[in-house]
């Protein structure tokens, strides 16, 4: 693994979906629209941006909730982005009211006892591990979180190197997959990931996020506009962090090498990957409880 410098181009088939679906699965499955073919790529101050998706190289149908949420649907798998959900989870998702955020604890099941275990597949080399483990280890030491190897209860996420980086939301139960991408990766690309396996939505598709910033759709490339949707769901006691661990940067995915987000000034800002920040800690530690200091990772 070594991050790269130039994002490697994937191409999408994207077909489009008129009107509003109910969640029935016959009716969720795609409309055959207009096919538009489109390369994903993100602001340059940011490369580990462009990394966070999934499935880069495969065909996504697009799946449009009756509340408006657009998803995407690979081989039976709904993703959204970087995020893979559950059918329990998209059915959950159906059913909120877009402009009327509630907890997150209802969408994502929190890990057993702040214990979450994992196993590497073969294709993780020792050196790709031991970036791993630092990035276990600042959330470690910034939650009330700890990470073991082995598969526990029979909940475990197993790391791979594979098509794309993403995670499932929370805890989905079995086996779950935590994937970076054979593209290129880094340090931020694990905590950002691992927030999401704990539990974690992205910042910027907070239900309060238009009192804080602008989305410029326009500027939006097609198949990224699933990640920019509001969701019906957000954290209690927590403030919107544009320094967030989960907060895309304002030139993500950007089809024309302006804005996609902007503050309510106009102003931009650069994506976080370096470090989790009080406000991440907060989320986490309201679905999880209180703080408990870090023991070593094994």
């Amino acid at each position: 693994m070594k991050s790269v410098l130039v994002c490697i181009t994937s191409f999408f088939l994207w077909s489009c979906s008129d009107g509003n679906l109910p969640l029935e699965k016959s009716l969720l499955e795609a409309d055959i629209g207009a096919l538009v073919k489109s390369t994903l790529s993100v602001e340059s101050d940011s490369v580990n941006i462009c990394q966070e998706i999934a499935f880069e190289s495969l065909v996504k149908d697009t799946i449009r909730l009756a509340n408006g949420l657009q998803l995407s649907k690979v081989n039976e798998q709904y993703v959204c982005g970087d995020i893979l959900l559950s059918d329990k989870q998209v059915e959950l998702l159906a059913k909120k009211n877009v402009s009327r955020g509630v907890s997150i604890s209802e969408l994502s099941q929190i890990w057993q006892d702040k214990v979450v275990y994992f196993v590497f597949a073969s294709n993780v080399s020792l050196e790709d591990q031991n970036i791993i483990y630092d990035a276990m280890y600042e959330w470690e030491s910034a939650c009330n979180i700890l990470f073991r190897v082995g598969q526990g209860s029979g909940d475990y996420i197993e790391f791979i190197i594979g098509n794309g980086s993403y995670s499932n939301l929370g805890r989905i139960g079995g086996k779950q997959t935590l994937s970076l991408s054979i593209a290129g990766w880094n340090k931020g690309t694990v905590m950002h990931e691992l927030g999401h396996a704990l539990g974690m939505l992205h910042e910027h598709q907070h239900p309060m996020r238009d009192n804080y910033i602008i989305v410029n759709e326009r500027n939006i490339q097609i198949p990224a506009r699933d990640q920019f949707d509001i969701w019906p769901y957000g954290y209690a006691s927590s403030k919107f962090d544009f320094d967030s661990i989960m907060m895309y940067g304002s030139y993500a995915y950007s089809r024309n090498n302006q804005p996609t987000m902007t503050k309510k000034d106009g102003t931009t800002w650069t994506a976080n990957r370096s470090y989790i920040t009080f406000n991440d800690q907060l989320v986490v530690m309201n679905l999880y409880g209180h703080y408990l200091p870090p023991g070593p990772i094994g």
